[in-house]
Protein backbone atom coordinates (compact mmCIF):
# COMPACT_ATOMS: atom_id res chain seq x y z
CA UNK A 1 0.00 0.00 0.00
CA UNK A 2 0.79 3.54 -0.65
CA UNK A 3 -0.83 5.79 1.88
CA UNK A 4 -1.76 8.66 -0.76
CA UNK A 5 -0.45 10.78 -3.81
CA UNK A 6 -1.11 8.18 -5.61
CA UNK A 7 -2.98 5.56 -3.26
CA UNK A 8 -1.79 2.61 -4.56
CA UNK A 9 -2.47 -1.46 -4.04
CA UNK A 10 0.54 -3.47 -5.16
CA UNK A 11 0.00 -6.95 -5.44
CA UNK A 12 3.87 -8.64 -5.24
CA UNK A 13 4.71 -12.27 -5.75
CA UNK A 14 7.02 -14.29 -3.33
CA UNK A 15 9.93 -12.74 -5.15
CA UNK A 16 8.96 -9.48 -3.74
CA UNK A 17 8.33 -9.02 -8.10
CA UNK A 18 5.68 -6.39 -8.78
CA UNK A 19 2.68 -8.22 -10.36
CA UNK A 20 0.17 -5.57 -9.99
CA UNK A 21 -0.62 -1.83 -9.83
CA UNK A 22 -3.84 -0.33 -8.44
CA UNK A 23 -4.95 2.92 -7.85
CA UNK A 24 -7.70 3.37 -5.02
CA UNK A 25 -10.08 6.14 -5.70
CA UNK A 26 -13.02 5.32 -2.88
CA UNK A 27 -10.97 7.62 0.15
CA UNK A 28 -8.40 10.40 0.56
CA UNK A 29 -6.35 8.23 1.82
CA UNK A 30 -5.67 4.44 3.16
CA UNK A 31 -3.75 4.00 6.27
CA UNK A 32 -4.27 -0.03 7.15
CA UNK A 33 -5.12 -3.59 5.45
CA UNK A 34 -6.43 -6.37 6.50
CA UNK A 35 -6.24 -9.53 4.29
CA UNK A 36 -9.34 -11.82 5.15
CA UNK A 37 -8.66 -15.12 3.92
CA UNK A 38 -11.92 -16.80 4.27
CA UNK A 39 -13.14 -14.77 1.12
CA UNK A 40 -10.37 -13.46 -0.37
CA UNK A 41 -10.94 -9.56 0.20
CA UNK A 42 -9.29 -6.74 1.55
CA UNK A 43 -10.57 -4.50 4.75
CA UNK A 44 -8.66 -1.32 3.64
CA UNK A 45 -8.96 1.97 6.14
CA UNK A 46 -8.99 5.53 5.89
CA UNK A 47 -7.30 8.02 8.30
CA UNK A 48 -8.90 10.90 6.64
CA UNK A 49 -12.31 9.38 5.19
CA UNK A 50 -12.92 8.05 8.46
CA UNK A 51 -14.14 4.86 6.92
CA UNK A 52 -13.35 0.95 6.31
CA UNK A 53 -13.50 -0.25 2.85
CA UNK A 54 -14.28 -3.55 1.83
CA UNK A 55 -12.44 -4.47 -1.67
CA UNK A 56 -11.59 -7.24 -3.46
CA UNK A 57 -7.60 -8.04 -4.27
CA UNK A 58 -7.83 -5.88 -7.00
CA UNK A 59 -9.20 -2.86 -4.76
CA UNK A 60 -12.81 -2.30 -6.03
CA UNK A 61 -14.92 -1.63 -3.44
CA UNK A 62 -17.62 -3.91 -2.36
CA UNK A 63 -18.80 -2.50 1.10
CA UNK A 64 -18.06 0.96 2.65
CA UNK A 65 -18.65 1.86 5.95
CA UNK A 66 -18.29 4.63 8.48
CA UNK A 67 -16.06 4.77 11.26
CA UNK A 68 -15.60 7.12 14.44
CA UNK A 69 -12.44 6.73 15.72
CA UNK A 70 -9.85 9.67 16.06
CA UNK A 71 -6.84 9.05 13.58
CA UNK A 72 -7.25 5.51 12.61
CA UNK A 73 -4.05 3.95 11.82
CA UNK A 74 -4.76 0.05 11.87
CA UNK A 75 -6.91 -2.58 11.22
CA UNK A 76 -7.53 -6.33 11.17
CA UNK A 77 -9.87 -9.30 12.27
CA UNK A 78 -10.32 -12.03 14.17
CA UNK A 79 -10.04 -15.78 12.47
CA UNK A 80 -13.88 -16.06 13.45
CA UNK A 81 -14.91 -12.91 11.82
CA UNK A 82 -16.64 -11.84 14.92
CA UNK A 83 -14.47 -9.08 15.68
CA UNK A 84 -12.90 -6.26 14.31
CA UNK A 85 -10.28 -4.46 15.79
CA UNK A 86 -8.87 -0.84 15.25
CA UNK A 87 -6.08 1.16 16.63
CA UNK A 88 -5.96 5.32 16.91
CA UNK A 89 -2.63 6.71 16.44
CA UNK A 90 -3.87 9.35 18.13
CA UNK A 91 -5.43 8.22 21.31
CA UNK A 92 -3.54 4.96 21.62
CA UNK A 93 -6.41 3.25 22.04
CA UNK A 94 -8.14 -0.40 20.68
CA UNK A 95 -11.34 -0.38 19.58
CA UNK A 96 -12.71 -3.77 19.34
CA UNK A 97 -16.29 -3.78 17.23
CA UNK A 98 -18.45 -6.90 17.32
CA UNK A 99 -19.28 -7.57 13.73
CA UNK A 100 -22.16 -10.83 14.86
Amino acid sequence: MNEKKPRLLITLDENLNELTRDTLKFSKDVSGIHFDFIDNTLWILSDESQSINKTNLRGNPIEKFKVKVTQPEGITLNKARTKMYIVSDKTENLYVFNLK
